[in-house]
């Protein structure tokens, strides 16, 4: 009777588990679009509240998109990078650090909700003889830490010196951005940089990372958000509208969700062998006939284009999303906005199936293929890919050599391309898909 009974318990469990995620989801969507319809139609998240009419104190609106879903689902955008040949110097760190706040004062700014509505409130010049407050810039010691860990083992030190998710620094004494100093031995060091992804996203990371090194100067980036020219940039991709209703369907969202319920989450970090690189774009770039009319091809593919692909490949996905700045397309839109100016274009196997199409989607932001996205309740296996690689600067500090490069959050289903070190290509993946082992098979490549 055992032998019966216990694989239709097992089938009850099952579907038990499964029927709540879905009652517990949709409850999660009635709360998400309710939150939505708030801000729907507004130019920007204001209100009547007038209170903060102290003249020191500086009130900055954020865009619809960082104060609903990202408040919660969206860790920091934090990195750390080792160096070698000795320590960087602590009090010209942090008098560069003085100045990068000096002529960015909001990045010292909290979080402030009133009246359901969030913004930002930061002091507009520093009156107080502390610049830096303390919990922006600190130096700690820890032997246990070099870049020969494997990545959970980095990852899990580096998180204790980046800064909370959104939510959790609403109307509370949380900094928004984190600079932290690690001695890691005697000639050694490492330096994690944490920026909170409500008030800047990898490019806004970036530029202000970019600014810590020896040579280059602390200027002033453009903090105030462009209500406008954001609503422009999310109509540029011709497949805003059907990515909208993708993501946003029941199906989808149970598709990525139950998984859950029978699979870990794996999180893998692999390098690209620069030889294949180079004999990929040796292909690419001299044959610009795929052997298809039907087929856009172009006479130029980035290291990112054929890493994309690739990826998308390899994860045998049914929808690839790729992520894109919107920055510089739009002419008014530039570098120099710090904020989340970030949109995503969809691809079907199609229209990954070579790294040329990648390419030729970016003149017109929609891929050149396929027509309708297609999804299945429950069935669609997506993945999202964001591209750092084109963010990398070396940081040069006297005396140091940068040894390793690393993103700290994986945040699920995305991949991150990025540069480890100057020559260097990786990815940085998190799905229940893919894992370390299924990707190491590719000895042509990969290097572990």
């Amino acid at each position: 009777m055992s032998r019966t009974i216990l694989p239709y318990h097992f089938d009850i469990v099952k579907v038990a588990a499964i029927s709540s995620t879905i009652a517990l989801t949709i409850g999660g969507l009635v709360i998400y679009y309710h939150r939505l319809t708030k801000t729907k139609g507004l130019e920007k998240n204001v209100d009547d509240d007038n209170d903060d009419d102290d003249k020191h104190y500086s009130r900055l609106d954020l865009l619809p998109l960082e104060t609903t879903w990202m408040l919660n689902s969206i860790p920091s955008v934090s990195t750390i990078t080792f160096f070698k040949g000795t320590i960087v110097d602590k009090d010209k760190l942090k008098s560069k650090i003085e100045a990068i706040i000096i002529a960015n004062p909001w990045l010292r700014g909290q979080l402030v909700r009133k009246k359901n509505c969030t913004f930002l409130r930061y002091l507009r010049s520093s009156d107080s003889n502390e610049v830096i407050p303390a919990s922006i810039f600190t130096t700690v010691e820890r032997a246990d830490l070099h870049e020969k860990l494997s990545f959970l083992e980095i990852q899990r030190i580096a998180r204790l010196y980046t800064v909370k998710k959104g939510a959790a620094c609403i109307n509370k004494d949380e900094t928004l951005f984190k600079i932290t100093l690690i001695v890691t031995g005697a000639n050694s060091c490492a330096l994690v940089v944490s920026l909170s992804h409500i008030i800047g996203d990898a490019s806004t990371m970036q530029f202000l990372y970019r600014m810590l090194g020896d040579h280059q100067s602390a200027i002033a980036l453009c903090p105030d958000r462009d209500f406008e020219n954001d609503s422009k940039a999310r109509k540029l991709p011709k497949g805003y509208d059907e990515i909208k209703k993708c993501v946003e369907s029941i199906g989808y969202i149970l598709g990525l969700l139950v998984p859950a319920l029978f699979h870990r989450n794996k999180i893998s970090l692999i390098h690209f062998k620069q030889e294949w690189i180079d004999n990929e774009k040796k292909k690419y770039c001299t044959n610009t006939n795929e052997g298809n009319s039907t087929t856009e091809t172009t006479s130029f593919v980035s290291t990112s284009d054929i890493i994309t692909s690739l990826v998308m490949k390899l994860f045998k996905c049914d929808i690839g999303f790729m992520a894109i700045n919107y920055r510089n397309r739009i002419p008014s839109l530039t570098n120099q906005h710090a904020g989340n100016y970030v949109g995503l274009i969809a691809y079907q196997p199609e229209d990954f199936a070579l790294p040329t199409l990648i390419r030729a989607s970016l003149a017109k932001l929609y891929r050149v293929v396929s027509n309708d996205l297609r999804w299945e309740f429950l069935k669609t296996k997506a993945i999202v890919i964001t591209n750092w690689a084109s963010f990398y600067t070396e940081l040069e500090f006297e005396g140091c050599k940068e040894a390793l490069f690393l993103p700290v959050e994986a945040h699920f289903n995305v991949n991150k391309i990025f540069k480890s070190s100057p020559n260097q290509y990786s990815l940085l993946s998190s799905n229940y898909y893919t894992s370390l082992e299924d990707l190491k098979v590719h000895t042509d490549i990969f290097h572990h």
